[in-house]
């Protein structure tokens, strides 16, 4: 099979193509030529059937940057299994103690939990948008 790239889309032949087609090995003929792709772009295409021409030409997918809402929402997973593994402890030791009427260790686990909290959110501080 013989891949080639033309107006941004990814062409598919048995063989190579016939003689009156423009045909070129410069990426910025994409508009006015076929380009072939070589040995190592086609398996990278056969590979990434869902990458772009460019990324396809290049033999390199490009790395999408999150945005800030994307971004936000894996630091507030990353807070989420912290508090229910490091701070949700806490917080029951407190109730527990203010339950069976032990304030002094009641305080002492109330500010064991506070101070978890503020250590996770400081470590995983969302991102401010500009």
């Amino acid at each position: 099979m013989k891949y080639y790239i033309h107006q941004n889309r990814i062409f598919a032949f048995a063989k190579a193509l016939p003689e009156g087609y423009k045909t070129s090995e410069k990426y910025e003929d994409i508009n006015i030529a076929y380009l072939l792709l070589n040995d190592k772009q086609t398996a990278f295409y056969e590979a990434n059937k869902t990458a772009s021409v460019y990324e396809i030409w290049n033999m390199q997918i490009k790395k999408q940057e999150l945005t800030v809402a994307e971004r936000n929402e894996i630091i507030r997973f990353k807070r989420q299994q912290r508090y229910e593994t490091e701070s949700d402890p806490l917080y029951m030791a407190w109730q527990k103690y203010l339950a069976l009427g032990e304030p002094e260790k009641a305080e002492e686990a109330k500010q064991s939990w506070t101070k978890k909290i503020q250590e996770i959110e400081t470590e995983l501080p969302y991102v401010k948008t500009k």
